[in-house]
């Protein structure tokens, strides 16, 4: 990681495997960086499962989720292939967590009776 100085603060220059990031140094404050694997050099994402009544939408999401064709479609896949992509969220006081992206597979999961999903 590259500190650099700009008119808006220290921004970070961070690199990961095919992708760089500059951000604002104060978006790394409360993140937890993935810490490198001491026996391959690499970065190891965890992902665990959460219990689907521990999930919590954030107040007035913008995102849509309706029993429609799309929702349809998505059941069948995660019947099929079960849920690929994880979902993001973030803790709240009360041992809850605040989804910020997957609302759609959350609906869609409970729909077919899973009682936990993946988050990293």
């Amino acid at each position: 990681m590259v500190k650099q100085q700009c008119l808006f603060g220290t921004l970070l220059f961070i690199k990961v495997p095919g992708r760089h990031f500059l951000v604002p140094e104060s978006w790394r404050k409360g993140v937890k960086m993935a810490e490198p694997n001491r026996q391959s050099g690499e970065n190891e994402e965890r992902i665990i499962e959460i219990e689907i009544e521990r999930l919590r939408p954030f107040k007035e999401h913008p995102f849509q989720v309706k029993d429609d064709k799309e929702m349809f479609l998505l059941q069948e896949s995660i019947e099929k292939y079960g849920i690929l992509n994880p979902l993001i969220v973030r803790p709240v006081p009360d041992g809850y967590y605040e989804i910020i992206s997957g609302h759609r597979r959350k609906h869609a999961a409970e729909k077919l009776g899973y009682r936990k999903v993946p988050v990293p």
